[in-house]
């Protein structure tokens, strides 16, 4: 009987003038270091300046969502004609949880394993060290014996798992299929399109879905199959938060912040203004969801008691439609 595992994975937007057009041969040459025993989830490609005064140590910067229970293992490869040493890290905001480069003994290892013990969104930040410029490819992937213990413990608990309407609900398929073997996958609310090497679920009324996955055979016979049920909800609206804040922000606090949030994970930012006054447009402007370096040193500058403002939040949605959010107000403790 052929193994299938249904995981839905959620391919969050990444900054996109950190997404440089590094060769696509270096992307191929880091996923061959994954390893047989993984399957690949997502790549990340940055291309860095060096560092300057101003900004010593530039980064790439990416959004992804994790599993309960699934190791995820990280790889990062170099571009031979480029003297920076890329550095591929893994954050719970502001916790690290893992890396390819050990500070202890100096050394870069080019990869690490994780086991995800809370589904949610983790940040991947990839520098150079010594803030030189350079080109790298990373790689995330799911360990595979992992991702089929998760997949049975969810099976076993029947839980239910989620499709969003008014966007494409990004699923990801494990099974050993032999050459001669093909997939057919349905769904009886929605339907499944195809994108690159990607498979996306589209769902067209709230309630439930249910989604089949045949494997078949050259002679067209069935020679496995499963069946998953879905909830389908219409997402909610965005709810924006900065980073560390509560209804108050102490001076600690504000060396950690490097981003604002938004939920759902759906919705992606796409501006932002600090700033003293709430007058729409005045202050320090981010286009996309991280802190800008002036930023960082703006809020570096405020003392107890002061007051600041996030505001013009734009946020676009699955649709392609951008609304502005209501401005957010913090006071410092």
């Amino acid at each position: 009987m052929k193994k299938i595992v249904l995981i839905a994975v959620v391919l969050l937007w990444t900054n996109n003038y950190l997404r440089s057009q590094c060769n696509e041969s270096l992307v191929q040459k880091a996923t061959e270091q994954v390893g047989k025993d993984a399957v690949l989830v997502r790549d990340f490609k940055v291309r860095l300046k060096e560092g300057s005064k101003r900004n010593p140590s530039p980064a790439g910067h990416f959004s992804v969502l994790m599993q309960k229970d699934i190791n995820y293992r990280f790889n990062i490869l170099n571009a031979a004609e480029f003297d920076g040493k890329a550095m591929l890290q893994l954050y719970d905001k502001s916790n690290i949880l893992g890396s390819t480069y050990n500070s202890n003994i100096n050394q870069n290892n080019g990869s690490f394993q994780y086991k995800c013990h809370r589904t949610g969104n983790y940040q991947v930040m990839i520098t150079f060290i010594d803030g030189k410029a350079g080109c790298a490819a990373g790689i995330m992937s799911m360990v595979l014996d992992s991702a089929m213990q998760s997949s049975k413990m969810n099976d076993e608990n029947t839980e239910i798992e989620t499709l969003y309407l008014d966007m494409e609900n990004p699923l990801q398929i494990i099974t050993d299929l032999a050459k001669d073997e093909k997939l057919d996958i349905t769904i009886d609310n929605g339907k499944i399109i195809y994108k690159d090497t990607n498979t996306f679920v589209i769902a067209e009324h709230e309630g439930k879905a249910q989604l089949t996955v045949k494997v078949i055979n050259a002679k067209g016979k069935i020679t496995s199959e499963v069946v998953k049920d879905f909830n389908v909800y219409p997402l909610s609206a965005p709810k924006v938060t900065l980073e560390k804040a509560r209804d108050y922000i102490s001076l600690s606090d504000l060396l950690n912040i490097n981003k604002i949030q938004v939920e759902p994970w759906a919705y992606k930012v796409l501006q932002f203004y600090l700033s003293r006054s709430r007058v729409p447009g005045s202050g320090l402007k981010s286009t996309n969801e991280f802190l800008t370096f002036e930023q960082r040193e703006f809020l570096k500058e405020l003392t107890v008691n002061d007051r600041f403002y996030v505001g013009d939040i734009q946020v676009e949605l699955p649709n392609g439609k951008v609304v502005t959010v209501d401005p957010l107000e913090y006071i410092i403790r």
